[in-house]
């Protein structure tokens, strides 16, 4: 729309208030012809030029992430190097509709760089794959359904080309790494893998790791694709992308080589491992078996199957009963106390989390102590393990003095110390920490807490805690030196009938952001958000009571996603949590009168917090801050359940 909707005044308003743009949006379609697409894609990159220029004499830089589809075109024929310094000079053939609005759009920014004096850059990335340590929240775009599609099929289109491919945290790193430096700028980069890799190596790696696929000429393999017949390509992965692979050509699909010594003169100090296009692939691979994406092909790895990754898993639960030692009520039936320790290493890819729970009920199966541990490495998905030991609470003990606080069979806590030690099916891990908290921020929960008798009680006990020592995951040792950690103590919720919880402190670009909520529900109409502490530039911010009842009445955390807001003054936080489905364990725990706990579990949630100020008597959006699967989250229902068999179950959420 004109002024993006939001009328002159306010469209040159934003513009005096900015001096940056990134253009990243589009709607990408490969069966749409241009004129369906080119209002959003062609019409809005006008418009954000349009805005570049809204508050001249003020230089606004316009960085466009275009593609390098803009040089998939047959005009260039096959072997000629296409520099980045070369300007775009043939649309023949171009793919689709898609890539003929972004050649549209790259030329239209080009040009407005050579005439129009606007200041920014072109970025031209291939294929953009999942994050490098590989995971792949996105299962329906293009490339994962290729990769399945092509094994469904049984062969693979054998064309003399690379694939470029590259993960989206390299793109994204690398682009704004590119838009820091002035000397930059007015420039095209193509963003690409620093080492393609040609598609016959695709091929051969799928069938060393135990696929039986076989390349094929281009038409050949367009062939067996569109023979399938109406059912079975029906159920091709490939099927949604059938009328776009129809009209292509060989020549269509042929990326030319480019020559790109400007992009990698741009990222030469900046800090990234990259892994191989092989070692991408075979990351994906393994994480689209274990969320069972992979499931029923007619072709695969023996070494892999669907859920083992992943999963929580039950020890042993023989032994003696409740021990009346410990503090717990005999009359609260319904009552759970635990202590958490959980830390996220971004630079690593890393994290942990360890929780001590004791359990009491009136069920004897449920009288139980548990030690969890869940620890992930995305560089490495084979160290990702999860899992949660059961001991009788006869092997449990609580001494609650600061030199020992409780132990939990082999495992416990002390105020400075954690150590303990897991094991099952999947392998163990061990730790020993030690736990420094003279530099960290205390959370605290609502001071009002207290005045309540019913209310639950969730205590931060800190963040930005420092842990010393090592933690050993299947016979490999992590050492950690003064890594940042937080930890947390909660009990009393047996009158809730449900509740979430999200804790994260590891935001990309912001060390010091750190975002604590947890919100509660006693029955289907009244809910309270018992606190919720944001940690910003140094700022603690904490709920109160009015906050509980106010601002966040409505707790509409569902299975996997979460809102939430703090407000302060003419400042508010607006924070968003999700998770994959795929990525969360589900635990179903028996309670008194046929009712069941149902507890959905993720400790590698995404969180996006929008900063917003108060101008006008309207909120206006500021700023923002996003962790990508390193937030914990947790959403916890009691139900009516009498189908349900009386013990504990441990399944995939799905």
């Amino acid at each position: 729309e004109p002024f993006f909707g939001m009328g002159e005044p306010a469209f040159v308003a934003l513009a005096e208030r900015i001096d940056t743009i990134f253009h990243a949006a589009a709607w990408v379609n490969f069966v749409y012809p241009y004129g369906r697409l080119a209002p959003t894609n062609v019409h809005s990159t006008e418009t954000v030029l349009r805005l570049a220029i809204a508050a001249l004499p003020k230089p606004i830089a316009v960085h466009f992430v275009s593609t390098l589809g803009v040089i998939m075109s047959t005009g260039y024929g096959r072997g000629r190097l296409v520099r980045e310094t070369d300007p775009l000079l043939h649309a023949d053939d171009l793919l689709n509709g898609y890539e003929q609005t972004k050649y549209a759009s790259d030329k239209m920014v080009w040009t407005a760089f050579q005439e129009r004096g606007i200041p920014g850059a072109i970025y031209r990335p291939g294929m953009v794959s999942g994050p490098s340590h590989g995971t792949y929240h996105k299962l329906d775009e293009f490339l994962p359904q290729f990769l399945k599609g092509c094994i469904q099929l049984r062969c693979w289109p054998l064309v003399d080309t690379t694939w470029e491919i590259a993960p989206i945290d390299f793109v994204s790193r690398a682009i704004v790494h590119i838009a820091r430096k002035h000397t930059n700028l007015n420039q095209a980069y193509f963003t690409l893998h620093p080492k393609p890799t040609p598609v016959s190596e695709y091929i051969a790696w799928h069938r060393r790791f135990g696929y039986d696929v076989r390349g094929l000429p281009w038409d050949t393999w367009k062939r067996e694709l569109l023979s399938l017949g109406t059912e079975r390509l029906r159920k091709n992965a490939l099927f949604p992308f059938v009328d776009f692979i129809r009209a292509l050509s060989e020549e269509q699909v042929y990326f030319p080589p480019t020559e790109r010594a400007r992009f990698h003169a741009a990222i030469a100090d900046m800090p990234y491992e990259m892994p191989d296009q092989l070692e991408l692939l075979e990351r994906y691979t393994r994480y689209f078996v274990r969320c069972g994406y992979y499931e029923n092909l007619p072709s695969g790895p023996r070494s892999l199957k669907p859920g083992e990754a992943g999963l929580i898993t039950a020890a042993d639960t023989r032994g003696a009963l409740l021990d009346e030692r410990l503090r717990f009520d005999p009359d609260k039936v319904d009552f759970s106390e635990a202590y958490y320790v959980l830390w996220s290493d971004p630079s690593t890819g890393r994290s942990m989390v360890v929780r001590y729970v004791l359990h009491n009920g009136i069920l004897e199966e449920s009288k139980v102590a548990e030690v969890w541990c869940g620890f992930r490495d995305r560089r490495d998905p084979d160290q990702q393990i999860a899992i949660r030991q059961r001991f009788p609470i006869g092997r449990a003990e609580l001494h609650n003095t600061p030199e020992l606080r409780l132990t939990v069979g082999p495992s416990g806590y002390s105020d400075d110390r954690i150590w303990g030690t897991v094991s099952g099916p999947e392998g163990e891990v061990s730790w020993d920490l030690a736990v420094d908290k003279s530099d960290g921020v205390r959370v605290d929960r609502i001071p009002e807490a207290d005045r309540y008798p019913l209310f639950p009680h969730f205590q931060s006990n800190g963040v930005r805690n420092r842990l010393t020592g090592t933690v050993t995951v299947k016979g490999r040792s992590y050492p950690l030196e003064r890594q940042l950690g937080s930890d947390g103590h909660y009990w009393n919720t047996r009158h809730l009938r449900g509740w979430a919880w999200a804790h994260c402190a590891a935001f990309e670009g912001d060390a010091d952001l750190v975002v604590e909520g947890i919100g509660t529900r006693f029955n289907d109409w009244a809910q309270t958000t018992t606190w919720i502490t944001i940690v910003w530039r140094g700022q603690r911010i904490t709920s109160s009571l009015v906050d509980a009842l106010y601002f966040n009445r409505e707790l509409d955390a569902g299975l996997t996603a979460w809102g939430f807001a703090v407000e302060r003054g003419d400042l508010r936080f607006t924070c968003h949590v999700t998770a994959p489905a795929e990525d969360m364990n589900l635990l179903v725990h028996p309670l008194p009168d046929d009712e069941y706990l149902y507890t959905h579990i993720s400790y590698s949630a995404d969180m996006r917090v929008d900063i917003e100020r108060k101008a006008g008597g309207r909120w206006w959006k500021v700023d923002s801050r996003v962790a990508r699967g390193a937030a914990s989250f947790e959403v916890t229902r009691k139900t009516r359940n009498p189908e349900v068999r009386r013990e504990f179950q441990v399944v995939r959420a799905r």
